[in-house]
């Protein structure tokens, strides 16, 4: 059997976790010669905690808040594969985060999904869910799974 790995996505929350990901990704990549491309799903502000036009914006715009997440992105995209051989893309999407990360595999033509799990597990996993098995269930490409180290007591 032969496997063309191409473009491969990594997704980030920024959390520690999901940087867990980041090293299996980066030599899947280069195994493959593969494109990497790196995803924040930035969630879109509630409009009413936007601001009120008598007094102004409460928060900062959502071009703002999109415009601080795609520097922090680049700073992380560049510290975590900037030793690739082919130069790593960085990429903010607004939205819910498995929506987001599934569409933008299937308009991308993705290869491969990598995506750190937090592993909630009993009434917190049933009551936050999981993004993680959001995409797997729905992802049009193979979703390669990194548990979240245990933390040390």
């Amino acid at each position: 059997m032969n496997i063309d790995i191409r473009k491969i996505m990594v997704t980030t929350d920024f959390s520690e976790t999901s940087y867990g990901a980041f090293p299996l990704a980066a030599r899947i990549a280069e195994g493959f010669d593969a494109k990497l491309c790196c995803v924040y799903v930035l969630r879109s502000p509630d409009p009413f905690w936007i601001g009120n036009p008598a007094i102004g914006p409460v928060l900062p715009t959502p071009a703002a808040l999109r415009a601080e997440a795609l520097e922090h992105l680049e700073k992380v995209v560049a510290d975590k594969f900037g030793g690739l051989k082919r130069k790593a893309l960085a990429v903010v999407i607004n939205g819910q985060s498995h929506l987001e990360i599934v569409e933008y595999a299937r308009q991308n033509d993705i290869d491969m999904i990598v995506m750190a799990t937090h592993g909630h597990t009993g009434i917190q996993g049933v009551l936050i869910g999981s993004t993680t098995e959001r995409v797997v269930r729905s992802a049009p490409c193979p979703v390669l799974t990194v548990r979240a180290p245990e933390k040390a007591d």
